[in-house]
Parts: C-alpha cells; structure tokens; sequence
C-alpha cells in the first residue's frame, strides 16, 4: 500500500491537488496508466478517456 501511496495520493498532497488526483474514486480525474510487466505503457487515460493505446 505505500508503494502505491508514494505515486499516488501523497505526490497530489504535495502539489495540493489531492482534491481531484491521487485516488480512484468518484467526482475524481481518472488520469491512469496502464502497463505491462515491463513497465512499457500499454494504455493512457486522461480524464477517464482512452488517449493512447498499444
């Protein structure tokens, strides 16, 4: 959990947009990457729309 903490919520913290980032959750931007066991990108959402996808 403060894996996911440390690139997520605390990060929005500290920019003080914790209000509308760092949290899958409703009434918040699902900004979201998705990827692979690599780490390269597979799929990129901006404000819950599909803007890349391999």
């Amino acid at each position: 959990v403060s894996a996911i903490n440390a690139s997520t919520i605390n990060p929005a913290r500290v920019l003080k947009i914790d209000h509308k980032k760092g949290r899958i959750r409703a009434n918040y931007d699902a900004d979201l990457v998705v990827l692979d066991r690599d780490y390269s990108v597979l799929e990129t959402f901006v404000l819950g729309e599909s803007v890349y996808k391999r």
